[in-house]
């Protein structure tokens, strides 16, 4: 299992393993951030499907419907 990136419930956002340092420094790395599968990066990387938006299901990237 290949861990490039974390995933942030909280900002829904991706986060390169490689930047965490400089993200650390400057106070912006999410504390809830976990490392994700790359097949999970993706996944949810791309546009959603139609109706649809990224978010998170017990901590992890989900499709939820876009309000």
């Amino acid at each position: 299992m290949v861990q490039n990136y974390y995933f942030s419930p909280t900002t829904t956002g991706f986060y390169p393993v490689a930047l965490k340092d400089a993200y650390v420094t400057a106070g912006s790395f999410p504390p809830d951030a976990a490392l994700i599968d790359d097949n999970v990066f993706s996944t949810y990387s791309k546009n959603p499907p139609s109706g649809m938006k990224r978010g998170a299901t017990d901590g992890v990237p989900a499709w939820i419907p876009a309000t």
